[in-house]
């Protein structure tokens, strides 16, 4: 398991056997490579530099949904620290908040 955050440094959650979870226990992602799908099989984003961010020439992309997993409610405790917001390059959105998804 590994902890992630957005590209503006803010803690969005965990990455699990290739599973994204949001800070809270939702499964909102499944990653293919570096990049992460939603459960409809839409592009959300993807991780760089052990960061969520999100290309806007990838956005159309799709890849198989996939059937939520249950809530992980005993990793939702642990909160680890935002770190320092990194400049967005061109062409690129910071990953949406976990509230979004």
């Amino acid at each position: 398991m590994s902890f992630v955050h957005r590209w503006s440094g803010d803690y969005f959650g965990w990455i699990y056997h290739g599973d994204l979870y949001t800070k809270d226990g939702r499964h909102v992602g499944r990653l293919k490579g570096r990049e992460v799908y939603g459960l409809k099989g839409g592009y959300i984003g993807e991780l760089r530099e052990h960061r969520l961010i999100a290309s806007n020439a990838k956005a159309d992309r799709r890849w198989i949904g996939f059937i939520q997993n249950m809530r992980m409610a005993s990793m939702a405790t642990v909160n680890p620290s935002d770190l320092e917001p990194l400049d967005l390059p061109d062409g690129f959105d910071d990953f949406p908040s976990p509230d979004a998804l």
